[in-house]
């Protein structure tokens, strides 16, 4: 009878330990590149670019939205509309971070918008008659937002009030309620308002009169197209001088 023969336990190779001191290091990522102006919030029907600046349409309309913000001063930023094997249909502007990002700029109360169709406005799903240019595929189109921020927005004035500004409704989302169930409206930045540019030409105001807060570029796409972003300092069509690019987040 053979025996059987015992296995040899093969020795395990270790690998050789890497030199960690000449390793390569990962490169930290710019505090430029994390705070640079870029979309970062979407609704699901959206595709953001990696660049952070190109947005992409899947079917219907929703928003996206970028990390920064305004909310004193004068600032502009362009978009521009890329060939597209489908049609599509784009609305871009400003809004509130309280804008829902499940439906198109222009919705509600919380955003403004400009409308490639019929080159109308759009704002709480009420088009203008009459506003500006229509814009197509390859356009580059323009968005400029005037605000004056003071730190007593939130408070109430007498002058700001569906009473006193004929022709401007306040609706309930903007007004807060008092002990005594009093609508009090926020404050109206009389001085605001919003222009957009179609391919450099200028189509005059747009919105005036916008309540108090934070501005930040928003744009919405229907069908399958997509956008790119311009948010400076260097733009196809340079806005009028007092204009500056959107600054960086700063959060």
């Amino acid at each position: 009878m053979k025996e059987e023969a015992t296995p040899v336990k093969r020795q395990r190779l270790e690998e050789p330990k890497k030199d960690e001191s000449t390793a390569p290091a990962t490169p930290p990522v710019p505090e430029e590149s994390k705070k640079a102006v870029r979309w970062v919030e979407k609704g699901p029907l959206l595709v953001l670019g990696e660049d952070g600046l190109t947005v992409s349409g899947t079917k219907g309309y929703c928003m996206a939205r970028t990390n920064a913000s305004v909310k004193n001063g004068m600032y502009y930023y362009e978009i521009k509309l890329l060939p597209s094997t489908e049609p599509y249909h784009v609305r871009f502007g400003w809004g509130m971070k309280k804008a829902d990002i499940n439906a198109p700029v222009g919705f509600d109360e919380y955003s403004y918008a400009y409308r490639d169709i019929g080159g109308v406005t759009v704002h709480r799903s009420k088009r203008s008659e009459d506003y500006g240019e229509s814009f197509v595929v390859g356009d580059v189109v323009g968005a400029m937002i005037c605000v004056n921020w003071e730190e007593n927005a939130s408070k109430p004035t007498p002058e700001a009030t569906p009473q006193t500004l004929p022709g401007r409704f306040v609706p309930p989302s903007l007004v807060k309620q008092t002990s005594d169930n009093a609508p009090t409206p926020l404050r109206i930045d009389k001085a605001s308002y919003i222009r957009f540019f179609v391919n450099g030409k200028d189509q005059g105001v747009a919105f005036e009169a916008m309540p108090f807060g934070e501005y930040y570029p928003m744009v919405s796409i229907y069908g399958g197209g997509s956008i790119t972003a311009n948010f400076g300092p260097t733009f196809a069509y340079p806005p009028p001088s007092d204009a500056k690019p959107v600054p960086p987040d700063v959060n």
